[in-house]
């Protein structure tokens, strides 16, 4: 959608949001194929930023890619 705020995004935003309030199926785009360890590592970097203590997160996130970190995010589902 673009840089968050940007007018580029703000303008997606209020077509997508108009869109669906007229029943219209939306589509964003091809998703990015990535495997649960590129997210978790992304989401470590922006939460290390975000939080004042990453600390209780990192197990979590240790646990989540000890398990399932080869797998392709889109085939993640609380039954796996």
């Amino acid at each position: 959608m673009g840089t968050w705020n940007s007018p580029e995004s703000l303008q997606t935003y209020a077509r997508l949001i108009a869109e669906s309030a007229s029943g219209r199926i939306i589509s964003v785009g091809p998703s990015e194929v990535i495997i649960i360890t590129e997210l978790c590592r992304s989401y470590y970097e922006w939460a290390a930023h975000y939080y004042q203590n990453i600390l209780p997160y990192k197990a979590t996130i240790n646990t989540l890619v000890t398990l399932y970190g080869d797998l392709l995010v889109d085939q993640f589902s609380p039954l796996k």
